[in-house]
């Protein structure tokens, strides 16, 4: 039985992320960077990136891709900014990873929300290292995997 676990565990991951990935292929969004300072709640040196109509901050040593779903498991984190057209084959991600995905999200009426300077975000599916903040303001998902992915979330803005 023990054996089993990490096989299911890797069976209900999969399934979340074709999920997700069906969501954002249907309406991709324009992305950029930029660095943005005087706000209070982005963090010196961090780095701030669009996608679509929000506005988002992370540490400058992180590794930044577009219409990619594959964090970069080597780097001290990762932030993806839309998926790609066709679903690509990741290597094996070390549940200590800690990654953003920032994708297109159908409208939605979130039951639990909080503010995150001025914007209303629903708060979703959760598991211990993962969680998932709905943004119909923007028309976003933001799926966090990993501790600081709260931090950067609260550094999220309207574009």
């Amino acid at each position: 039985m023990r054996r089993l676990v990490p096989w299911v565990l890797l069976g209900v991951l999969t399934v979340g992320a074709l999920i997700g990935m069906g969501i954002a292929l249907a309406n991709q969004q324009d992305i950029s960077a930029q660095t943005q300072s005087g706000s209070s709640s982005i963090p010196n040196g961090w780095k701030t990136y669009t996608y679509g109509h929000a506005a988002i901050s992370v540490p400058s040593n992180w590794v930044v891709k577009r219409n990619s779903d594959c964090p970069d498991a080597r780097a001290p984190g990762t932030m993806l900014l839309g998926l790609p057209k066709v679903p690509q084959f990741c290597p094996l991600i070390p549940m200590s990873a800690n990654y953003l995905e920032i994708v297109n999200a159908p409208d939605s009426n979130p039951k639990q929300v909080e503010k995150v300077n001025g914007i209303t975000v629903g708060i979703g599916f959760g598991a211990p290292s993962m969680i998932t903040w709905t943004v119909p303001s923007l028309g976003i998902d933001i799926i966090g995997h990993g501790a600081i992915t709260r931090r950067i979330v609260q550094t999220l803005q309207p574009r």
